[in-house]
């Protein structure tokens, strides 16, 4: 996208909030928490308080609890959610062997073009600035000296990161350098992917569980973050979502990637908007990552691009009808890494239909694990299909 001018983006930016007779926020910051589960978060129902920083800014935004991801990888993921566009249109698919299109337009692309400052700051090589994520941004904090490892070659990759302490140093900076005008920050935590090594005292309050260890830390580090943009930006819109979760063993996958049940592809995803909406909506019907784009815009009273899949969900968090379409995921590792058969997603309400070798069907309100494949016998399937 040809990006105009910062000076003509803040005139533009000035005539929209005075046409509309609405006050925009003037500063947006988007939190993507790497291989974070819903169920990790006690406004996801857990009860073991791991993540008191997330669940208090829960009961101050919408919690949106049927959110999916578009694939649980993490770059065509976060390809998604930047462009509004499902993997099936930007063609980004796994990690280290796609970049997103420069002919893609990114959520900081549109708002820099419309006066905003951007600023990302990532944790892990998988979103480095040579696989197209970089685009739009003023500043993008992506200093990761450790080199990725694998476990072996049929084994899992284990990527070079920071940890989320170094993580919210560096945030922290950048967001005072975009000040002086409205700000677009991204920041990007990888600490729950695997491996799982919290630092102490995390660490040794979950013994045994160093997932869930790793969790805290992060929700310490968010809470960290959040309390300096309160201070100094309490209007700010604040979007928190995850690429995908973990599956943890479920379903005899160890971490994520190759299968789409909801251990990976529910993701917890958390709206903020002070003066926008009201707080503690929880919105049950299914929405997907590719709507975080069109539905922030609208918030800064900004054009979505023409060609997204994704949706503006205000209406829906005021209480009127989700948007008339399925939810998409998918993924084709398996087949880009394995020669398996891609596995793809379609979800309409509470049913769930996976195109796989042997097709499955779930009904999530009654089987929330997917243990009971009610593929050939029940009558929505051909909807589904």
């Amino acid at each position: 996208m040809r990006a105009r001018t910062t000076a003509i983006g803040a005139i533009l930016y000035a005539v929209a909030l005075l046409a509309c007779g609405r006050t925009a926020p003037r500063d947006i910051v988007v939190i993507t928490l790497d291989t974070f589960r819903a169920d990790l978060m006690g406004a996801y129902g857990n009860t073991s308080a791991l993540t008191p920083k997330l669940d208090a800014l829960a009961r101050r935004s919408v919690v949106f609890e049927s959110a999916s991801a578009p694939t649980p990888i993490t770059l065509p993921s976060h390809a998604s959610l930047f462009t509004g566009r499902y993997p099936t249109s930007t063609g980004v698919r796994n990690n280290g062997t796609f970049v997103l299109p420069a002919a893609e337009t990114t959520l900081a692309e549109i708002l820099k073009a419309s006066g905003w400052r951007t600023g990302g700051v990532i944790a892990s090589y998988p979103l480095h600035s040579r696989y197209g994520v970089a685009q739009g941004f003023d500043v993008y904090d992506e200093d990761i000296s450790a080199p990725q490892t694998s476990a072996g070659p049929a084994g899992p990759i284990f990527f070079g990161e920071r940890d989320a302490r170094r993580v919210t140093d560096r945030a922290l900076e950048v967001w005072g350098r975009l000040s002086g005008g409205p700000r677009f920050l991204w920041v990007h935590y990888f600490d729950t992917h695997a491996p799982y090594a919290a630092p102490e005292p995390w660490s040794s309050r979950h013994l045994g569980r160093p997932y869930d260890g790793e969790a805290a830390f992060v929700d310490e580090q968010v809470g960290r973050l959040l309390a300096r943009i309160d201070l100094e930006a309490p209007g700010a819109v604040v979007c928190v979502v995850a690429d995908h979760g973990e599956s943890l063993g479920e379903h005899g996958e160890k971490t994520h990637g190759v299968f789409v049940y909801d251990a990976t592809i529910r993701v917890p995803f958390l709206l903020r908007g002070p003066g926008q909406f009201a707080a503690g909506v929880r919105v049950a019907e299914p929405v997907s990552l590719v709507d975080v784009l069109p539905t922030i815009l609208a918030l800064a009273r900004v054009d979505a691009p023409p060609g997204i899949d994704g949706a503006d969900l205000a209406g829906l968090v005021s209480g009127g009808k989700a948007p008339a379409r399925p939810i998409y995921a998918e993924s084709y590792l398996p087949r880009l890494q394995f020669r398996f058969s891609e596995l793809t997603m379609m979800r309409r309400g509470a049913l769930k239909y996976i195109d796989a070798p042997s097709p499955e069907i779930y009904d999530l309100l009654q089987d929330a694990g997917e243990t009971r494949n009610l593929h050939g016998g029940h009558p929505q399937e051909e909807r589904l299909a």
